[in-house]
């Protein structure tokens, strides 16, 4: 049985990075080159330097740096050699961004709506903070830890009473910590009227005073508004006197 064998020069090579995305000095980095070629290419990484002749060759199909420093950037020459030919492909790792670890800086909360917020409705509060790793964090309520998600806006929806309180954050990474400011959530409650007929108070020939009772939404507490025929009501508290 006769095999033909499919002779083929280098292609030009396919060359990128691993892990990819953002490299952070300090970190592990490899570089990578491939080409079809038949028969199989072997691969040399040569550092190229404008205005000067090519560097220290190595070879092998990957480039590592363990770890790669900020003197490691500039532009790569990745070669694909076998008996048929030679292809070459440049990659540039001055186009990758080295970002140098550090803590938390700047961390605030940030309230969604600001201001005062009515029972019953609802309020986001964002924790911002510049760090690199992205930083962790930890909600608090008058000094007392929250469960929350470590990266989610802590939310209240609806909010009640027992929200009402002084919340901060607390953003760590491997590199450090750092508080927030405090944020004050004042919960306002909502008067109701409850559902029953004016009582009347005193009455005459000229003048009629009644009472319209109103319960506090968020704690249950009771007050009146008093009407004089059609003179603007008062609001007074409901006092309790004992019964003999």
């Amino acid at each position: 049985m006769l095999m033909t064998l499919s002779l083929q020069l280098p292609k030009s090579p396919s060359v990128g990075w691993t892990p990819p995305g953002v490299i952070e000095e300090g970190s592990s980095v490899n570089l990578t080159c491939s080409s079809k070629a038949n028969p199989v290419a072997k691969y040399t990484w040569t550092k190229v330097t404008i205005g000067h002749s090519p560097g220290h060759s190595v070879q092998g199909q990957q480039l590592s740096f363990h770890p790669i420093q900020s003197s490691d950037s500039g532009q790569y020459l990745c070669t694909a050699k076998n008996d048929l030919g030679t292809k070459s492909s440049p990659i540039s790792i001055d186009m990758l961004k080295f970002v140098q670890p550090y803590g938390p800086k700047h961390t605030f909360v940030i309230p969604s709506p600001p201001g005062e917020i009515m029972e019953g409705g609802s309020v986001t509060l964002s924790c911002s903070s510049d760090a690199n790793p992205a930083a962790d964090y930890t909600w608090f309520r008058d000094n007392q830890p929250l469960p929350w998600e470590p990266r989610r806006p802590y939310t209240l929806d609806p909010v009640s009473s027992k929200d009402r309180g002084t919340y901060r954050c607390h953003a760590e990474n491997q590199y450090g910590y750092l508080g927030s400011n405090s944020v004050f959530i004042d919960v306002q409650c909502e008067w109701k009227t409850i559902v029953t007929k004016n009582l009347r108070l005193n009455s005459n020939n000229t003048n009629l005073y009644l009472l319209t009772p109103l319960t506090d939404s968020c704690n249950g507490s009771i007050q009146f508004v008093i009407g004089l025929n059609n003179v603007m009501p008062l609001l007074l508290p409901l006092v309790l006197e004992p019964q003999l």
